[in-house]
């Protein structure tokens, strides 16, 4: 086995020298290095023509992290590719533990280590100060363990582990993100949907500097974030933050739910969001194609759930629903609550609670005009709102900033009507579907032309 580990330089030559040492000093395994310079001004290049081990390739400009990850790959000759940020260290038996991961299963798709700098599910920072300290810790921690390996819906690209095939599989990098961000939960969300899975190689610890490339050349890492946001918001269809903060086991392969964005809906499925009743008048809500039993009628209005919302189903449909978990109306635990609601703050800000993060609206306005009301809001204090991960604000430019409100009803350029689930359209043939489910006391939210064509369609609702 040959391992090609790219790594991409921007200047920042101490950092990128210390890395190679590392690399040198601490891998056991037969590797290559293939170092992709970005245009350094700093003598990075000079340093990189005269190390013997190391394979250049010199850009004029900084062509970005995509492209040049491509360039490297392209450039590779082993059957296994590490991508690796340059203003990393690594430690005793660093990559031995993360080809180990890799390897342990034909399913696995892309395995990360953890650190001290990186995206949450992946941190795990530790109390070390020095270089010596660093591999000090590394040496009685990177010991291999497959009790400490877990599955993941994101990881980060500043190193990153898989096969050459998967290259084959899905393609390379997507160069439509420039600079840097987001390419990497891209990559890693399209393994997943070859049905091949991420893992995080909990006992491989990679020090991080993190963002170092960003800060030493002056680039703006907030605009090319949110930017490379958009363009991964536009490709899927819904929030990147539901990959990165919360660990949603519904997109890991082989799952199935209905109203989610990695699951193909189904015809004739029933409108998730909606309230039913069985004939004992158990009440329930439909959440991802699962029933929600609310445990009293106290918690039924502490939810700000209104009688005129439910509807009655038989009993056999409704036996015929997977249980979910229970809405208790006053838990302190986000699953006690339903997926997507309104949450209000002890000062009346107002939050949209969506699939376990939390979206701060900016103002009343821009609440009111995507049709809420603030009496449908649960009250919930700051300390059990800082338990949610927090994404972008909503603001006016919310068709551009953020992925369709689940539950809502929306009405297109043509004056259709449509129902939001899981980045979806799902169109509403008329006035009785509106008045079966409840939906003809909400006022539509209006699309712009240019969303609703490039937002895909779901199953005709059908009462």
């Amino acid at each position: 086995m040959l391992v090609s580990i790219v790594i991409l330089t921007l200047n920042n030559r101490d950092l990128t020298e210390r890395c190679l040492n590392s690399i040198v000093h601490y891998t056991a395994v037969p590797y290559e290095l293939i170092c992709i310079d970005n245009g350094s001004t700093d003598g990075t290049q000079h340093l990189l023509r005269h190390r013997k081990n190391v394979r250049l390739v010199e850009n004029r400009t900084n062509r970005g992290f995509a492209a040049a990850c491509n360039q490297g790959i392209k450039a590779s000759r082993g059957d296994t590719i590490l991508l690796l940020n340059n203003d990393t260290m690594v430690s005793y038996h660093w990559l031995e533990n993360l080809i180990h991961a890799l390897y342990s299963s034909s399913d696995i798709g892309i395995v990360g280590p953890v650190s001290n700098m990186v995206t949450p599910m992946q941190r795990l920072p530790m109390a070390y100060s020095t270089t010596e300290a660093y591999h000090e810790f590394a040496k009685s921690f990177n010991i291999a363990n497959p009790s400490l390996w877990r599955d993941t819906t994101a990881l980060s690209g500043f190193c990153m582990l898989f096969r050459r095939q998967l290259i084959q599989r899905i393609g390379y990098l997507d160069e439509a993100f420039p600079g840097g961000g987001y390419e990497d939960i891209d990559f890693g969300y399209r393994t997943l949907k070859t049905g091949l899975r991420l893992l995080i190689a909990g006992d491989s610890h990679v020090h991080h500097e993190g963002n170092a490339s960003f800060t030493h050349n002056s680039i703006d890492m907030a605009e090319w974030g949110e930017k490379n946001r958009r363009i991964f918001l536009r490709k899927w269809n819904f929030n990147p933050e539901r990959l990165i903060y919360t660990l949603d086991e519904l997109f890991f392969p082989g799952r199935s739910a209905t109203g989610h964005p990695y699951h193909q809906p189904k015809d004739g499925s029933l409108p998730n969001g909606i309230l039913v009743r069985d004939s004992k008048q158990h009440i329930y809500l439909i959440e991802q194609g699962l029933k929600r039993p609310i445990r009293s009628l106290d918690a039924f209005h502490a939810l700000h759930f209104r009688l005129n919302q439910v509807i009655q189903l038989s009993d056999t449909m409704v036996t015929s629903l997977p249980d979910g978990k229970l809405l208790l109306g006053n838990g302190q635990l986000a699953e006690h609550f339903p997926t997507v609601f309104i949450a209000r703050d002890p000062v009346n800000g107002l939050h949209l609670i969506s699939h376990g993060l939390r979206y701060p609206f900016r103002d009343f306005e821009i609440f009111h005009l995507l049709g809420y009301a603030a009496d449908e809001s649960i009250p919930l204090s700051f300390a059990h709102l800082e338990t949610l991960p927090v994404g972008p604000p909503i603001d006016f430019n919310v068709f551009e900033e953020h992925e369709l409100i689940d539950y809502r009803l929306y009405m297109g350029p043509n004056h259709g009507l449509y129902y939001a689930e899981g980045g979806r359209l799902r169109p509403v043939p008329g006035p009785r579907e509106l008045h079966m489910f409840g939906w003809h006391t909400q006022r539509p939210i209006s699309l712009p032309a240019d969303v609703f064509h490039r937002s895909p369609q779901g199953p005709v609702i059908v009462a």
